[in-house]
């Protein structure tokens, strides 16, 4: 029988960026609300990375 090792693929960057940015982004939006020009820019920002985490995540995926 032929046993697959899976090594776990993370981008440690990435997700600690989107840490620091969702800590941010709830503070803004405790604050200021969410009509925020800053809190809708780091929305917009954390949207984009987290799409970013999961197309790699596919990307990885795939290719194994």
């Amino acid at each position: 029988m032929k046993v697959q090792n899976l090594v776990p693929f993370e981008n440690t960057e990435l997700l600690k960026e989107i840490s620091v940015l969702r800590s941010k982004k709830n503070e803004l939006y405790h604050k200021s609300g969410p009509n925020s020009p800053v809190y809708l820019d780091l929305a917009l920002k954390l949207d984009f990375l987290e799409t970013q985490y999961i197309e790699e995540k596919i990307d990885h995926l795939i290719k194994d």
